[in-house]
């Protein structure tokens, strides 16, 4: 968070669940349109890739933001597993 608004440097990878409801779509899309705005003058590539396109190496060596819940993104499981805190 110390480098809000800029946490990325060129290129951001978000992995999304593989199975995407209309909810999960529209969230999303706030999302990025929001990170749109924080960077505006600061250009960024953003890919998009689903959660089985993505092993272990590839979430620890890319800026990716994971999407979705430990029930329908298998990678946010994995992130929480390294948080210093428990969330329920």
């Amino acid at each position: 968070l110390n480098q809000l608004p800029v946490p990325f440097t060129t290129e951001v990878i978000a992995v999304l669940p593989e199975q995407l409801t209309s909810e999960d779509i529209n969230l999303f899309t706030r999302l990025f349109f929001k990170l749109g705005q924080l960077f505006q003058f600061t250009p960024i590539q953003l890919s998009i890739r689903g959660a089985s396109e993505v092993n272990e190496e590839f979430v620890r060596s890319n800026n990716v933001i994971i999407l979705g819940t430990a029930t329908t993104n298998p990678w946010v499981q994995y992130t929480l597993d390294y948080m210093p805190v428990r969330l329920r």
